[in-house]
């Protein structure tokens, strides 16, 4: 006998929530990088922009963007041994970048 459907969906379960220090976070993103083969000046930046964009509340750029990062340098779609090379620092906020 199949049970008639509730009228009210089941409520969501959401995983549990972990708080962690952030100079743990940073560490623990780090050597998941660094086990990924990135060098060392694109893990410092790609660990200050997903921890400071999660710290900010800006979720959507913060640490849910580290599995599709993984997967693009797991699949070969990001060269991880590829150190960045500044072309041109001019005055404000404008720099090229050379990702290689």
């Amino acid at each position: 006998e199949i049970p008639a459907p509730s009228a009210e969906p089941a409520p969501l379960e959401l995983p549990p929530t972990i708080s962690l220090p952030i100079a743990a976070l940073e560490g623990n993103l780090s050597l998941a990088l660094e086990g990924l083969g990135l060098q060392t000046l694109a893990r410092e930046a790609i660990v200050e922009q997903l921890v400071a964009s999660e710290a900010m509340g800006k979720t959507s750029h913060g640490l849910r963007r580290f599995e599709p990062i993984a997967a693009a340098v797991r699949q070969g779609l990001v060269n991880a041994s590829a150190v960045p090379k500044i072309l041109q620092n001019a005055p404000a906020s404008v720099v090229a970048i050379d990702g290689h």
